[in-house]
């Protein structure tokens, strides 16, 4: 069966779906036929949510959740209200509302007899330090992170509910996503920051030397994996999904520069505790358990992102 026949008709909850993953998401769900129900704290963009059932929220309102999650079938969860350098600064705040509203989540969603919940982890901090990238599923995580350590225990959290309630969870550990819809507003996401900024004539700040590897991963490609993770029938619980390339933070800048068309001033920092060197992510379960591969080209997606952000500042500005 396809995508379209597996999800044509299903109700869907995606919680978080005001953040830039559920921009992705959510317009890929109505095309496939869809009935979804988007859920959060702040609705950012319109254009990515016509077509849905939009509800403001926090993992907190527990009532209001319950309410929402009646007669569903999936549940999408890419709610995260931290990035790894703000859960670091409030490390016990992060792990009450992140973990916490996680797994107030899952009993909400056991209560409700929903039995799959799709969780957006993170590829990028979850492995931490482990040793010879690329890693896999089998690789020893070994966050140095509070936001990695956090994301890990909501996985093992989802794998828990699998063994004791026979629900059907599944964990995405998502390489380090961009593209349209994602502002560059904020500290997270380097290639949006960096776009935004340039074009805003700022010079770009590195921590480091520039020679941290990371994988980068369209975000279009992410909303395919998480609806291929949806319709999943075989027995593994986490995938990676990732291009399977690693770039270090000086490619990235070398790249916009081809694409924008200009030199970038870049201001070198001391780098960071929480920065590992390489992380590059080995996809080949997700290819082989959910058919499911990064199809996007580098170039062609940094173009992509780098008119959506362009066109942002333009409206921001008008």
């Amino acid at each position: 069966m396809t995508d379209v026949e597996h999800i044509a008709g299903k109700t869907c909850v995606v919680v978080g779906a005001g953040g830039f993953l559920g921009a992705q998401l959510c317009p890929r769900l109505v095309a496939l036929g869809a009935k979804v129900r988007a859920y959060g704290r702040t609705r950012y963009y319109e254009a990515p949510l016509k077509g849905v059932h939009w509800f403001t929220g926090t993992l907190e309102d527990v009532q209001k959740l319950a309410t929402l999650l009646e007669g569903v079938d999936v549940v999408f969860h890419l709610a995260a209200t931290s990035s790894p350098a703000s859960a670091e600064a409030s490390r016990v705040s992060d792990l009450n509302t992140n973990v916490g509203g996680s797994l107030g989540l899952l009993d909400l969603c056991r209560h409700a007899g929903i039995e799959r919940i799709v969780f957006a982890s993170s590829g990028g901090t979850v492995y931490g330090d482990a040793n010879n990238p690329p890693f896999s599923e089998s690789t020893l995580p070994k966050p140095i992170s509070a936001y990695g350590i956090n994301k890990l225990a909501a996985e093992h959290y989802h794998r828990l509910y699998n063994h004791h309630y026979g629900m059907r969870n599944i964990s995405l550990r998502i390489a380090n996503p961009f593209g349209p819809y994602q502002h560059g507003l904020k500290s997270q996401g380097i290639v949006s920051v960096f776009t935004r900024q340039v074009l805003e004539g700022s010079t770009i700040r590195v921590w480091g030397d520039g020679s941290v590897q990371r994988d980068y991963l369209y975000g279009a490609d992410v909303a395919e994996a998480m609806i291929k993770a949806a319709i999943y029938d075989g027995g593994a619980d986490t995938f990676n999904i990732g291009s399977g390339v690693g770039r270090s933070i000086n490619d990235v800048i070398g790249a916009l520069e081809i694409v924008l068309g200009q030199k970038i001033p870049v201001e070198f920092q001391k780098s960071r505790r929480i920065d590992v060197a390489t992380s590059i992510l080995d996809c080949s379960l997700a290819k082989r358990e959910l058919g499911w591969h990064a199809g996007s080209d580098w170039m062609t997606s940094l173009e992509e992102t780098c008119n959506w952000i362009r066109q942002d500042i333009r409206a921001a500005n008008t």
